[in-house]
């Protein structure tokens, strides 16, 4: 499975559409490790695991944010 954020394509690692597919599909922990494994061919890092904890959070803000802009 590939994910392309043609909106910010090129912008960051592939972590941050990861962990935005993760919190707008309100993913639990079993479906993200699911989800690793299918995007990285079951060669998940732990650096990569570590790293969609932290883009969740940050997407899940960013987003909340952009939601709040919109009133």
């Amino acid at each position: 499975m590939w994910l392309i954020g043609w909106e910010f394509s090129g912008m960051g690692g592939p972590g941050f559409d990861l962990g935005t597919v993760s919190i707008t599909s309100e993913f639990s922990k079993s479906q993200d490790e699911e989800m690793l494994q299918a995007y990285c061919d079951g060669q998940v890092s732990d650096v990569l695991r570590a790293r969609i904890v932290m883009y969740k959070a940050v997407c899940d803000l960013c987003w909340s944010l952009w939601g709040f802009d919109q009133w």
